[in-house]
């Protein structure tokens, strides 16, 4: 069997050097593709980000709400801020919270449904102090959790009927417990079977009802800022 040349053996190792080589062009471009795409994706979340945030601000400014009132509200601890889109019944609104419209159902107390009788009186009175169009808080009951994508808790709002709090809208304190209001005009009755979940078991405007619950938070009802 005869060798194989000098000059075919080296014509062998060269074209595989220049295979090698041929590759680096299309591994750099592709790499470098790889790149451009990430950092855009990157860009396009802080940016949608951001539109969120002036979009909630531009919300609540339409409302007569200043950007310090929304920034107040902001430093409430596990709260959410939202525009509120429909009134459902006496104890569940539907809220724009970040873009995304969420079922927000009154924590411990329950109103008339449909069809019931003080149904549309306390449906009436919701929409009376606190309109579509109103800026809400949220703070979400802890111990309570929904079966579908909404949410339990307590709902702040300012109460549309007060002229006072046209001129205090920088006032966190002037905003009412709806649950509470509900309760203080006879329009809702208390729901004690979830006294013992509830973090709000033991606040001041359901604890007498709840009479000796199992709360998960003994504090106030009153809004705060710390």
């Amino acid at each position: 069997m005869s060798e194989a040349s000098p000059f075919l053996l080296v014509s062998f190792h060269e074209s595989k050097e220049r295979k090698k080589i041929d590759f680096m062009p299309v591994i750099i471009i592709s790499a470098a593709i790889a790149a451009i795409f990430a950092i855009g994706f990157i860009i396009f979340i802080i940016d949608d980000i951001t539109t969120i945030a002036n979009l909630q601000v531009a919300e609540a400014a339409a409302e007569g709400v200043t950007v310090n009132d929304i920034q107040g509200l902001a430093k409430m601890r596990d709260n959410l801020t939202g525009i509120v889109t429909r009134i459902v019944d006496g104890d569940t609104l539907d809220v724009r919270i970040d873009r995304i419209i969420t079922d927000v159902r009154f924590a411990l107390v329950d109103t008339p449904e449909r069809g019931e009788a003080g149904y549309k009186k306390a449906k009436d009175f919701l929409e009376d102090r606190c309109p579509v169009g109103s800026t809400v808080l949220v703070d979400p009951d802890n111990g309570q959790n929904l079966s579908f994508d909404g949410i339990v808790g307590v709902v702040y709002c300012y109460d549309a009927t007060d002229d006072a709090n046209t001129d205090n809208r920088d006032d966190n304190d002037r905003m009412i417990n709806l649950s509470d209001a509900l309760l203080d005009h006879d329009l809702a009755k208390p729901v004690t079977k979830y006294c013992n979940t509830s973090e709000f078991s033991y606040r001041e405007w359901i604890k007498d009802q709840c009479n000796g619950g199992n709360p998960l938070s003994s504090s106030s009802s009153n809004i705060t800022t710390d």
